[in-house]
C-alpha cells in the first residue's frame, strides 16, 4: 500500500522521500534557509511553504522507513531491532507507532493516518510549485477565491496563521501583537479597505449548526455530523478599521476533530441579532 501511494505521489516528493538521509537532511534544511531569506511580498509565507515542505518529507521518510524496517524482517533481510519491534507491535494492534505520533497528531488508524499525509504532502507540493511563480504563492491565491487555499490540507495550519500575521504586520508596520485575526464570509460582509493582506480559505468543516455564509442556524435531526461551510477569507486586521461582521460570535477552530483539547484559533460567524449568542455553545 505504501509503495502505491509513493507511486502515485509527484515525482519531486518521491525524489525527496527516498533520497539517502545525509541527502534529505541537507535538502530540507537548504529548504527551510532559502524560504526564511526570501524577499518581497511573500517572506514570511514563503517561509512556512519551505518548512512545511521539509516537515512533510521528514514524516513520510519516518513512515516509509518503519514500513521498510518491518518488511526486512519479515522476509528475513535482517535482523529484529527494538525500534522495529515497537513499531510493528503498535500497527498489529491498529495503533500509530510513536515516532509518527511525535512527529504529526493525524488520524488514530495507521491506513488513515499513512492516507492523509501522503495526501498532505502532495498539497504541501502543490503550494510550493505556486510559491515558485514570479508574483508568490499570495498571489496566486489570494487573488480570488477560485483557488483558495485547502486549511484541512496542512499539517500546521497554526503555523501558516502566525506566518500570515507577520505579513500583515510587515505590510502595515503595526506590531504583531495589535494584529487581530478576523474571518470575512463574502455573502454577508466584506473587508475593510485597510486591511493589508487577505487568504481566501477552505476545507473546514462545522459540527452541531448549519451555515450558509450568512447566519448560523440550528441542525436539523437527519443533518450530518460535520457539514462543510463555504470559503471564507483570512486577515490580520490593525486596530481601529471596521471588522467584516460586527454581529457575530467566536467559534473555535479545533485541529482535529476526533480531540477538542487543540484549538488553532477562533472564527467569527455571523448570526441574525446579538442575542442569538446565548443559543451557541461551543
Amino acid at each position: 500500500m505504501w509503495d502505491q501511494l509513493l507511486a502515485l505521489a509527484p515525482s519531486t516528493l518521491r525524489q525527496a522521500v527516498t533520497a539517502s538521509s545525509t541527502t534529505a537532511t541537507a535538502a530540507s534544511t537548504a529548504a527551510g534557509a532559502a524560504a526564511s531569506g526570501t524577499g518581497g511580498l511573500d517572506g514570511p509565507i514563503s517561509a512556512f511553504v519551505g518548512l512545511e515542505r521539509a516537515f512533510a518529507t521528514a514524516l513520510l521518510r519516518k513512515i516509509g522507513n518503519i514500513i521498510a524496517g518491518v518488511k526486512e524482517v519479515m522476509v528475513g533481510d535482517t535482523a529484529l531491532t527494538a525500534a522495529v519491534q515497537a513499531a510493528a507491535s503498535s500497527l498489529l494492534q491498529h495503533q500509530i507507532p510513536s515516532s509518527w505520533d511525535l512527529h504529526w497528531e493525524g488520524p488514530s488508524s495507521p491506513l488513515d493516518y499513512v492516507r492523509a499525509a501522503m495526501r498532505r504532502a502532495a498539497a504541501i507540493e502543490a503550494l510550493h510549485t505556486l510559491n515558485l511563480k514570479s508574483d508568490g504563492l499570495l498571489a496566486q491565491i489570494g487573488a480570488s477565491a477560485q483557488q483558495p487555499l485547502d486549511m484541512g490540507q496542512l499539517f500546521r495550519p497554526g503555523a501558516f496563521l502566525n506566518a500570515l500575521r507577520q505579513q500583515a504586520a510587515r505590510n502595515t508596520g503595526v506590531t504583531l501583537g495589535e494584529l487581530r485575526l478576523h474571518s470575512c464570509w463574502p455573502q454577508s460582509g466584506k473587508l475593510p479597505a485597510e486591511c493589508p493582506v487577505a487568504v481566501p480559505v477552505t476545507g473546514l468543516l462545522l459540527q452541531g449548526a448549519l451555515f450558509d455564509g450568512h447566519t448560523l442556524s440550528p441542525a436539523w435531526k437527519d443533518s450530518p455530523i460535520t457539514s462543510a461551510v463555504p470559503t471564507l477569507m483570512l486577515a490580520w486586521l490593525p486596530p481601529g478599521v471596521p471588522v467584516p461582521h460586527p454581529k457575530a460570535i467566536p467559534v473555535p477552530l479545533y485541529l482535529n476533530p476526533e480531540d477538542r483539547t487543540k484549538v488553532v484559533t477562533e472564527l467569527q460567524m455571523p448570526v441574525a441579532n446579538m442575542a442569538d449568542q446565548q443559543k451557541w455553545v461551543f
